[in-house]
């Protein structure tokens, strides 16, 4: 008989909780074990035994790993990043889901699997926009704003905006990740003094640029929303021009 346990963690779902104590059995039995940095997974026959084959699983609709755990004459169809998460800490809150940090459902290593509610694993997946993503990183090299007032504006979690910031998360091309890494490090730029305004290499704008958007905005005539569109920034950017958080010099 095969069942399924580990897709829904709602408070009081006992098939969960009873998926979860099956994983711990096989643990202190000795015949289950797993990398935790690889997310590969491996069975005994034996006790403690020495003899180990990986569990490949499958992967179901939903693009998860699927593994088939036997117990009591039964097999038990559990989520691979629910076996590699529970090896190395124990157990899943209720109420709480992991979700795939890169949004790779496949890629179960430990440092790609986090917990968040459902409502923050709703946020994660599909409300942030790739436009989201340019504005967040630009709000942060600004220096005006910390990776946990991002995550306030944005109604997603720090280690999201982390994420972003990093690009590891809606990739950007054009995005030089290395003036990010100076911020979070709190290490010099690797060529020289940040420089500002249009002296610095990311810049998109030049001082003209923000001297007509100023005068835009003043004219009553343009909206952020236009304006942005027009430079092709954020509106976030737009913003802080107009506000002279950044390009104050000009």
């Amino acid at each position: 008989m095969l069942q399924d346990i580990g897709e829904k963690r709602n408070d009081g779902d006992r098939n969960v909780n009873e998926g979860d104590r099956l994983i711990l059995k096989r643990f202190e039995e000795g015949t289950l074990s797993v990398d935790p940095e690889t997310g590969r997974i491996f069975t005994s026959k034996m006790t403690n035994g020495t003899k180990w084959k990986e569990l490949k699983g499958h992967v179901s609709k939903d693009g998860y790993i699927k593994i088939g755990l036997s117990y009591n004459n039964q097999v038990w169809n559990v989520l691979a990043h629910h076996i590699i998460w529970i090896y190395v800490n124990k157990h899943i809150p209720d109420g709480i889901v992991i979700h795939h940090i890169n949004n790779v459902k496949l890629d179960n290593r430990i440092e790609n699997l986090q917990l968040l509610t459902h409502v923050e694993n709703s946020l994660e997946h599909g409300k942030l926009t790739f436009q989201n993503a340019r504005e967040i990183r630009e709000m942060y090299l600004s220096g005006c704003y910390t990776q946990r007032a991002i995550a306030k504006i944005y109604d997603i979690s720090q280690r999201s905006v982390a994420a972003i910031i990093k690009n590891e998360f809606h990739t950007d091309l054009t995005y030089d990740v290395n003036l990010a890494y100076d911020i979070i490090y709190e290490s010099p730029i690797r060529h020289g003094a940040k420089q500002r305004g249009e002296n610095n290499s990311q810049a998109k704008l030049t001082n003209e640029d923000v001297k007509e958007i100023r005068s835009m905005y003043r004219s009553k005539r343009f909206s952020y929303k236009d304006i942005a569109k027009m430079y092709n920034v954020g509106k976030a950017t737009i913003g802080r021009i107009i506000n002279r958080k950044t390009w104050k010099d000009v």
